[in-house]
């Protein structure tokens, strides 16, 4: 299931993401935030989401084909961002 997941999850993809993330850190920075804690946040972030999106992408796809693997993305990419918000607060 872990090289199923790994495959699912480009370089392009990740260093799209990562850019979104370094945007986001630019600008709570800018904003009077404490840059360390800025990027622990979108660190955890962006693993949260990576592994939500590979992990239940590639077992909706196993199980349910193409339409399952678009179900899994969508729920990876939110319960990734809900693990987030719990990790990070």
């Amino acid at each position: 299931m872990a090289g199923r997941s790994l495959a699912r999850t480009t370089k392009l993809g990740t260093l799209a993401l990562g850019g979104v993330e370094a945007l986001h850190v630019a600008h709570e920075v800018e904003n009077g935030k404490n840059f360390f804690a800025e990027v622990g946040k979108s660190t955890v972030s962006l693993a949260a989401t990576l592994t939500g999106v590979g992990t239940l992408g590639a077992l909706g796809a196993k199980y349910f084909g193409p339409i399952g693997s678009l179900l899994g993305v969508g729920a990876g990419t939110m319960i990734g961002c809900k693990v987030s918000d719990i990790l990070s607060s």
